[in-house]
């Protein structure tokens, strides 16, 4: 048996031949570059690689829906602990100004002298 290899048997290279392959977007740029998908042979050249390429970050594809359901149970709790913390500040104050009031009502009845003789 002979197995003869030729670049001849391989499929024409198309725009579905390659992929691109792009680095991060950072700072509103990034840089792309291209690879064979596939062996393939003549027809479209290899495009050539890209830097420095404008992109936007779209915010919703940045969190996955658990994410967003996680912030969103994360800042109801934010608020019922603010709300708790608000309520305690209130009662505390009133309190502390009752005790304030039964201590100067306190010190006036000392200060006042009693006549039980009369």
């Amino acid at each position: 048996h002979v197995l003869w290899e030729s670049a001849l048997g391989c499929p024409l290279c198309t725009s579905s031949s390659f992929v691109e392959l792009g680095t991060a977007c950072v700072r509103g740029v990034r840089n792309v570059s291209y690879e064979y998908a596939q062996e393939c042979y003549g027809g479209m050249p290899l495009p050539a690689d890209a830097s420095n390429v404008r992109c936007t970050v779209d915010i919703g594809e940045l969190f996955t829906t658990a994410d967003k359901v996680a912030m969103g149970f994360m800042g109801i709790l934010a608020i019922i602990v603010i709300f708790i913390l608000a309520e305690r500040a209130l009662l505390y104050k009133r309190l502390y100004s009752r005790y304030k009031t039964m201590q100067l009502n306190a010190g006036r009845s000392r200060a006042a002298p009693q006549n039980d003789d009369l």
